[in-house]
């Protein structure tokens, strides 16, 4: 018995013997390792209760894995995944960090292309509490809006402003406690490219009205930092971050274009198909198999659970590349498997297929298995 799937330009076919995945429209992301974009962040603070302002510098950046070029008016997916941070242990005036409260994060949909979605990368994200984070699209005024031009990371779009749902005295949304470092998810965009010629530019949100200025509710990274004094006196830092590197500076390389992609009509669109076994018991090693097409000329193929590499990145031979990897842990496993591209033809995504990974069943004392008697 074979079912279907069909699901953001997906499509997926499970069997009883294993599972095969097809992502359709030439979906594609580098599977290669993403290029590192560190800037410094200048942030301003304003106090809650009371006038006080501070003014700081914090390392920031974002790692970008996308492809070069793409052919005209396709479909294609790239990574942005926020650098980690650090929160803080002390704070000003001889007070004491609690953490940072209704944390977001935004960066614009690239101008030139046709927006398709947006997801989390699942197992990117660290050290996050509070509420789990998600994806919106947003306007300029941080609503969900369906022809916003900027994406958001936050916890259900609970914000320090800039927002539905603001405070600059309450906690929310994501949290992160005291001294840790976190970070936040990656997250996946597909868009289709525009015509032959023109070159696609992911960036931060810094476009818009005061996104690009020091100190606005519209910066690309905002929250509040919570602090207590002797006696439980609660103070409450509502803190804008831009990419400059101090309060009176330009925008720096976090302003700017964070990857070029070109649209170039040479290049082949290629399709993904993964296979695997349906089921497998932790241990078990099982083979991995994806099939290119139409056929490249080389190029390899990395297999992934989730947000996490299986293993070396594959060759490709003949338009398919095979691995055999061990399962670790037991669960509902999404495999999927990103094929890296080669001169002429196009990176492509595959759909993820399920593999349901259980424990080893372990004979009970006393039973007929543990004296080794065969049937």
């Amino acid at each position: 018995m074979v079912s279907t799937l069909v699901r953001k330009g997906l499509v997926a076919a499970v069997s009883l013997t294993g599972c095969i995945a097809l992502a359709v429209g030439g979906s594609g992301i580098a599977s290669a390792a993403g290029v590192d974009r560190p800037f410094t962040a200048s942030c301003h603070g304003w106090q809650f209760p009371g006038p006080i302002t501070h003014n700081e510098t914090r390392d920031s950046g974002v790692t970008i894995t996308a492809p070069a070029a793409v052919p005209p008016n396709s479909t294609f997916t790239y990574r942005i995944a926020p650098k980690p941070m650090t929160v803080p242990s002390s704070g000003y005036d001889l007070r004491n960090v609690v953490n940072w409260t209704r944390l977001k994060f935004d960066f614009d949909i690239p101008v030139g292309t046709t927006y398709v979605g947006a997801q989390i990368v699942s197992g990117t994200s660290s050290n996050l509490g509070g509420v789990a984070p998600s994806v919106l699209r947003i306007n300029d005024n941080g609503s969900p809006d369906s022809n916003g031009a900027h994406l958001r990371i936050s916890g259900n779009n609970v914000t320090a402003g800039n927002g539905p749902n603001t405070s600059n005295n309450s906690g929310g949304g994501i949290e992160v406690g005291a001294g840790q470092t976190f970070q936040l998810p990656a997250v996946d965009v597909t868009v289709v490219s525009g015509v032959v010629g023109t070159q696609i530019k992911p960036m931060l949100r810094v476009t818009d009205t005061n996104s690009g200025s020091y100190d606005s509710a519209n910066n690309y990274l905002t929250f509040l930092q919570q602090e207590t004094l002797l006696g439980g006196v609660r103070y409450w830092l509502t803190t804008n971050c831009s990419p400059r590197d101090d309060r009176s500076a330009a925008l720096n390389s976090g302003g700017q274009p964070l990857t070029t992609i070109s649209v170039d009509s040479s290049l082949a669109q290629t399709e993904t198909r993964i296979s695997a076994p349906a089921s497998a018991v932790v241990g078990d090693s099982i083979e991995l198999t994806a099939t290119v097409t139409p056929m490249p000329s080389g190029g390899t193929v990395q297999f992934r659970d989730g947000g996490t590499d299986l293993g070396a990145p594959v060759p490709v031979v003949n338009g398919v590349a095979k691995a055999n990897r061990t399962m670790d842990t037991a669960g509902d496993r999404n495999i999927s498997a990103y094929y890296a591209g080669t001169a002429g033809f196009m990176e492509s995504m595959s759909g993820a297929v399920t593999v349901n990974v259980t424990e080893p069943v372990v004979p009970e004392p006393g039973s007929l298995g543990s004296l080794g008697f065969g049937s």
